[in-house]
């Protein structure tokens, strides 16, 4: 019945690329064009989407164009808390 300390959290693709974050309600993806190999898939452009969890729990309706402002807000803040992830970072572990 406790509340989480936590309203952020963020979202990394398989190979370590920050790729979304959520807050509340909100949840921002901003998918990268991905790599096979030495060819890039997909789109040049990242696809941005955008859900209300709230009302859309199944992520089906993407809100992005019709909310710029809290696509904004998202994405400043995902780069915020990347910028402090990086900065912040240890070196990995090796053996002497």
């Amino acid at each position: 019945s406790e509340s989480s300390p936590r309203d952020e959290f963020l979202y990394y693709t398989s190979q370590g690329q920050l790729e979304g974050l959520r807050q509340k309600n909100w949840k921002l993806l901003v998918k990268r064009q991905r790599k096979r190999g030495k060819q890039a898939v997909g789109n040049r452009r990242p696809e941005v989407l955008l859900f209300d969890l709230e009302n859309d729990l199944g992520e089906q309706k993407n809100l992005a164009e019709s909310k710029p402002e809290v696509v904004e807000q998202l994405r400043n803040r995902m780069q915020e808390l990347g910028a402090e992830i990086d900065r912040n970072v240890r070196a990995p572990w090796t053996k002497s």
